[in-house]
């Protein structure tokens, strides 16, 4: 029989694959899957300059890299290598979007050297757009657009050895070896119940992370207890920048039809969703937008909250949700605790002209309140260091900024995301405005300026000002993000300090009591817990913590009523979101009753602030 093993670097949900596996399942052939390298987003110190490979994202405070070649090694490789040999595929399938490009001639020959008689086949955003670039790189043929029906046709010929008809298929592109060919792409199917629900499972998935081999093991079920699924395929947007709302425009341009959306029967990501192993504890839905009518969101939330009910992450329709209230809730109560919500710019006209978006600030602001008012986790998204930008340009997105729910107490809560922008292949961005290409801006320009959107939140517009007359901040923004993080740390360590004086003859329960606890127990001493509160699978058999009683949720309201007594939530960010959603919308603990001591005030580099606090002044404004 014949057998594939599919290859994907960084991508942690590797959704293409997964399905592209599970529907060959379906049709009897053999495969496996190798994850190389799930570590998706690297905080570093400084983003790279240059030409660089990397994403380049500051969020939470931090800059952080994408797909940068230095988290793979030599012994990931070999690794590789390995793993291939012991499979002995017959075909090699390599999905990679376009930031993966760069890989061609690192994996090429690892695959040759593993299967020197197998076919290398190539599919996914990155050779779809640029196939030639994969076939000159060694790949033996690129399969364009969708994949299922034309690789279920390529393993067919190769089971047969049909090597006639194997380049006539249609959505592949052959290298010159094979003839050249340059086939058709066919009509999308609009139905996807025809496919199967995604794969999942140990035994056919291996992964490979930090130069060790971990065999027969699958990253979907395992990272952070979260399972990565989908709606629907399509986007139903055309941002300039993006290449995902061109995808069905590659079947139009050949003449064929195609979608801007599909979705998945109802029923089946349910059942899906049903069949998960208990160890998952959070549902991420990775569709770009979700694109379901007002009725079939409420069709599938009603079953969500009846039978799966757990935290899950999804972007939804914002205009859906602000429109239709008893949806929201509905959502709320189904399990919702974080999203995003893409801002892209502050600037109307700069969306308009150069994103191809027509923003709703109203709206979007009104939507962000309203999850930030549920202890839901919101995301708001921005583009940076987009050449075109102009500092007004940019200064109405820090007004907008300003507009956005905000609490010293969770600053990630409301947590500020700015990308740096990158036009992808065949987005029309590149056309547009060129200099986002031959001109981009520079990335220490970038990085100033996303410093800046998140140190707006925490200062006034005086002190702000003031902050960008500072001239050597602009040439040198890890300065910046220095003094960003002890102002912050200074602004919560007032605001705990506060909080401890006012609020320590008040009945306080804390919830948590891992690492966090125990770096910060002795800080909040004086509240003087009378509980501390775990949840169930955690609580174990621990009656009592440092002379504290220990209780479960359950337990504790069961028997006390929620709105005499405050809570402090010692859980990083991750979780804090579940936790605090779960005691005001679960047991009704009122909003400004539950307290969390927050990453930012909790990390280990906190500490190296607290010897420096000595309520530093702010410093002046120089040339």
């Amino acid at each position: 029989m014949t057998k594939i093993v599919f290859v994907n670097a960084y991508e942690v949900p590797y959704l293409g694959t997964r399905c592209l596996a599970s529907f060959l399942r379906k049709h009897g052939f053999e495969t496996h899957n190798i994850l190389l390298s799930g570590n998706n987003y690297v905080p570093v110190e400084y983003p790279s300059a240059g030409d660089t490979r990397a994403y380049h994202v500051y969020k939470f405070g931090k800059a952080h890299e994408c797909n940068d070649m230095r988290t793979l090694t030599d012994r990931d490789f070999q690794c590789l290598e390995l793993l291939i040999k012991e499979q002995q595929p017959d075909i090699i399938g390599f999905s990679a979007r376009s930031v993966n490009n760069y890989l061609i001639p690192y994996c090429v020959p690892v695959f040759k050297k593993a299967a020197p008689r197998a076919m290398l086949v190539a599919g996914g955003y990155g050779p779809t757009l640029e196939p030639e670039l994969y076939l000159d790189g060694g790949f033996d043929v690129v399969v364009r657009g969708d994949g299922e029906e034309a690789l279920l046709q390529l393993v067919q010929c190769v089971e047969t050895k049909d090597f006639d008809s194997i380049t006539r298929i249609h959505n592949t592109f052959w290298s010159k070896a094979w003839g050249g060919a340059r086939n058709q792409l066919c009509d999308q199917k609009k139905d996807l119940s025809e496919y199967p629900a995604p794969l999942s499972g140990d035994p056919f998935f291996s992964y490979i992370e930090k130069g060790k081999l971990h065999r027969n093991f699958d990253p979907a079920l395992t990272f952070n207890n979260s399972y990565f699924t989908y709606f629907g395929r399509g986007c139903i947007g055309s941002c300039s920048y993006c290449s995902g709302g061109q995808w069905s425009l590659l079947y139009r341009q050949e003449g064929k039809k195609a979608y801007k959306r599909r979705n998945r029967n109802i029923e089946s990501v349910i059942d899906e969703l049903k069949a998960l192993p208990p160890r998952i504890t959070k549902i991420l839905f990775a569709d770009e937008y979700w694109a379901l009518s007002t009725q079939k969101c409420r069709e599938f939330f009603e079953l969500y909250k009846k039978h799966i009910h757990l935290p899950f992450w999804a972007y939804l329709d914002y205009e859906q949700m602000v429109a239709n209230p008893d949806l929201f809730e509905l959502v709320l109560d189904a399990g919702l605790v974080s999203t995003g919500i893409g801002f892209q710019t502050g600037s109307g006209e700069f969306a308009l002209k150069y994103y191809n978006r027509k923003q709703n600030y109203e709206m979007l602001l009104t939507y962000a309140h309203m999850l930030f008012k549920n202890k839901i986790s919101v995301n708001p998204q921005f583009i940076g260091g987009n050449c075109y930008e102009t500092m007004n340009d940019f200064l109405q997105t820090v007004n907008l900024v300003r507009k956005l729910p905000f609490s010293i107490e969770a600053p990630f809560f409301c947590r500020i995301q700015s990308t740096k922008l990158r036009a992808y292949p065949q987005s029309s961005l590149r056309e547009l405005a060129p200099k986002v290409i031959t001109d981009p801006m520079p990335i220490d320009e970038w990085y100033y300026r996303a410093i800046l959107l998140e140190l707006s939140r925490i200062v006034s517009e005086d002190k702000f000002n003031e902050i960008l007359n500072i001239k050597r901040y602009r040439n040198k923004p890890n300065e910046l993000q220095r003094l960003y993080h002890i102002l912050l740390f200074n602004l919560q360590y007032a605001h705990f300090t506060k909080l401890i004086d006012e609020e320590k003859t008040k009945n306080w329960i804390y919830y948590g009591a891992g690492s966090a606890y125990r770096r910060n127990k002795h800080f909040f001493s004086a509240l003087n817990p009378k509980m501390i509160m775990l949840d169930q699978k955690y609580a174990g058999t621990e009656k009592v913590i440092d002379g504290i009683p220990v209780t479960t949720p359950e337990e504790f309201f069961a028997s006390n009523k929620p709105d005499t007594w405050r809570f402090m939530i010692f859980i990083s960010s991750e979780f804090s979101e579940i936790v605090a959603k779960k005691l005001l919308r679960t047991y009704k603990v009122p909003f400004e009753h539950i307290h969390s001591c927050t990453s930012c005030f909790l990390s280990p580099f906190a500490a190296d602030l607290i010897d420096q606090y000595h309520d530093p002044t702010f410093p002046q404004a120089h040339a």
